[in-house]
């Protein structure tokens, strides 16, 4: 059962549902939502990463910026009843490494508190023409991004599996 029908099942509505991926992108910086920054520039977006398709960015793309591959965690939003109740959302959260979660919005309908997972990571691959990671070194750096993938998805259902049990309890 994904999260979002969990959440959904124990009366939450979900705003929001970014599933952990892997981001391939050219930008100065790293940057923590690909798409927002308009100097960033999407090359790929997926739930898992090939050998083949970043020595492909590497070897024909010549960046801007910077080429970076990187992995994005799960990012909800969800509107609870009332403080009390999206405060015990975010305990619970906390505790199977949704560490960067918070109130982001408080209205008379209810409370919005963001969701974010603690797995993000980047790495430089190629600056102008310059390539940072050695093409047979690639196969190592798209192994750990899509373990950090893999990873983040476990936190996911141990989230789904604490909510279904200790919020479960509280809702009927």
């Amino acid at each position: 059962m994904r999260v979002v029908d969990v959440l959904q099942s124990l009366g939450y509505h979900v705003l929001k549902y970014v599933e952990s991926h892997v981001v391939i992108y050219d930008s100065p910086t790293p940057v923590i939502e690909v798409g927002g920054d308009v100097r960033c520039t999407l090359l790929f977006r997926g739930y898992c990463c090939d050998v083949s398709t970043v020595r492909n960015f590497v070897e024909k793309y010549t960046p801007a910026h910077v080429l970076w591959i990187g992995a994005r965690g799960t990012v909800l939003e969800v509107e609870c009843r009332d403080l009390h109740d999206a405060l015990k959302v975010l305990r619970l959260v906390k505790v199977v490494n949704f560490k960067h979660s918070g109130v982001v919005d408080v209205r008379d309908r209810g409370v919005t508190v963001s969701l974010w997972s603690m797995y993000r990571i980047d790495v430089p691959l190629k600056v102008g023409c310059e390539i940072l990671i050695p093409i047979d070194e690639l196969g190592r750096v798209v192994e750990l991004i899509n373990g950090f993938v893999a990873r983040d998805r476990e936190i996911v259902e141990r989230v789904c599996s604490v909510l279904r049990h200790q919020l479960g309890r509280y809702r009927s």
